[in-house]
């Protein structure tokens, strides 16, 4: 059975609600974000992000009209046989 959209809990933490509301837009976002924001990540996104190899740690950054967050865990990706790939920096 689907859920009502306003019986989904909140895809926003309160630190991203308090900017939200700074902003004027966090009932806005709120019902945006329950419509659009999943729980999950498809399996096609599981295999994309499998593929890369992740050469810093999570950042963040922002700007004066946007936010880009990138988290990543390093790591590499396995080579044929079961051996590793090893990336030097």
């Amino acid at each position: 059975m689907a859920t009502l959209e306003s019986e989904k809990p909140s895809p926003f933490h309160p630190g991203e609600v308090a900017m939200q509301a700074s902003l004027g837009v966090a009932e806005r976002m709120e019902q945006f974000g329950k419509r659009v924001i999943c729980d999950f990540m498809p399996d096609q996104h599981r295999a994309f992000y499998a593929q890369l190899t992740y050469a810093q740690q999570p950042q963040a950054q922002v700007a004066e009209d946007h936010a880009l967050i990138c988290c990543a865990v390093p790591a590499a990706p396995e080579a044929g046989g079961g051996d590793r790939l090893i990336l030097e920096m």
